[in-house]
């Protein structure tokens, strides 16, 4: 049976034996679009308003904080909305600055800035991005109980009020994506990121769309003392269209959307496959988001299974390069505790964290990788195997060994998978 698989502005065709029973997980195709503006309206009008304006001063400055143009969150149209709620409450232009949650992402071109927000609204407004490795950036917000110093970027800390805005889908080390993420990590330093992501890559168990989970908690306890005062977050469909809008308070709202989400992302399949097939979209860009399709194949592949993901990379391994290397090594958990007892300042520690994450994955299966943008060597280095062609892939595959049950993944960075009982 012939299928097809998204890989970049692409499809991949290949063919699967008649008699292979395959499950076939996607999102569900999009219900009847929606007025966008009249969503996002009516949060921000009601909801978010009611949440500033006991808050906000005539002399307040403003930090909207925004992911980034890696993220499809409509940025541009709550914008529409948010500054002329802001101007009605007193605030005039030069009080507010706009600020991007870049996280270890490198910074936006000043084309990808008017992508994200708009030409207007990119000449009307002071930009400003952190650079996560530059310590002059960042400065102490709270040192936890357990004596780490939790360190974010000052032209956010300096802000007397703080919005931000995200959007919401399944993510590998707080659950889910928006919310207090936004603030934490997302204007972070490098040491503090490190650190969250080292506890994400403790935790006994994968974090992938569970709603409330300990890290979570715990970044919200921060997020909570720090204040951030109001988010909007967005739940988008499988063509990046608005479905729902949420805005408030960082932890109720986003309940609220990840509830929302769950319905979207969340897809029900009955068995493990001992082949998957996944891509990474729409996160292909580079090998560092495009890993991301491993987290829904490692709740579908069982013990011992062959996955192939499918990912461009068009930008290459991405911004943390010895990724490759710590996601090769052997024994990823005792490598961790290692670093975690004696760090090595010349590691990169996000590298470390991310990548033992991978690794373990690595240890229960197999992983094949489709990609133009990676090396043969790159992928050595990985502990993967490079294949140049899908289709010899498979048929390798299927003659090496016993083939019972294959799953293909579309949408893979962002899909949820959840097996029935």
């Amino acid at each position: 049976m012939k299928y097809t698989l998204p890989y970049g502005d692409k499809q991949l065709s290949f063919e699967l034996p008649d008699d292979l029973p395959v499950s076939l997980l996607q999102l569900e195709e999009p219900a009847e679009e929606s007025d966008a503006h009249d969503i996002v309206g009516e949060a921000i009008g009601s909801t978010c308003r009611a949440q500033l304006e006991p808050k906000i001063k005539p002399d307040s400055q403003i930090a909207i904080i925004c992911d980034d143009v890696s993220r499809p969150t409509p940025a541009e149209l709550i914008l529409d909305r948010l500054l002329p709620v802001l101007a009605d409450l007193g605030i005039p232009d030069e009080q507010i600055r706009i600020v991007f949650a870049l996280g270890t992402h490198r910074r936006m071109t000043a084309a990808e800035i008017e992508q994200k927000i708009g030409s207007t609204y990119a000449g009307r407004f002071r930009i400003c991005q952190p650079t996560y490795n530059q310590d002059s950036d960042f400065e102490t917000a709270l040192v936890t109980e357990k004596g780490d110093s939790i360190r974010l970027y000052h032209e956010v800390l300096s802000a007397d009020i703080r919005i931000g805005i995200g959007n919401v889908v399944p993510h590998n080390t707080l659950g889910w994506s928006g919310g207090g993420k936004i603030l934490f990590p997302g204007v972070a330093s490098e040491s503090s990121i490190a650190n969250f992501h080292l506890k994400a890559a403790l935790h006994p168990v994968p974090l992938f769309g569970e709603k409330e989970n300990a890290v979570r908690d715990e970044v919200e306890s921060w997020v909570e003392r720090i204040g951030l005062d109001c988010i909007i977050n967005t739940v988008l469909n499988r063509k990046s269209e608005l479905v729902g809008c949420y805005a408030g308070h960082f932890v109720t709202a986003h309940r609220q959307a990840v509830e929302a989400a769950e319905a979207i992302y969340g897809t029900s399949f009955a068995d493990q496959a001992d082949l998957v097939i996944a891509n990474g979209e729409p996160s292909s860009f580079d090998f560092w988001q495009g890993t991301k399709g491993l987290n829904a194949s490692n709740i579908v592949a069982s013990d011992g299974a062959d996955v192939i993901l499918c990912i461009p990379c068009p930008e290459g391994v991405g911004p943390h390069p010895e990724y490759l290397d710590f996601l090769g090594r052997e024994n990823p958990e005792d490598i961790l505790a290692a670093y975690i007892d004696e760090p090595n300042a010349a590691y990169d520690p996000v590298a470390v964290a991310v990548g033992t994450m991978i690794a373990k994955m690595r240890d229960r299966y197999r992983i094949h990788l489709l990609s133009d943008g990676i090396s043969h060597d790159e992928c050595h280095r990985a502990g993967i195997r490079k294949i140049d062609d899908l289709q010899t892939a498979i048929d390798q595959l299927l003659h090496m060994r016993r083939i019972e049950h294959a799953a293909i993944i579309r949408d893979g960075a962002e899909i949820l998978p959840r097996k029935t009982d």
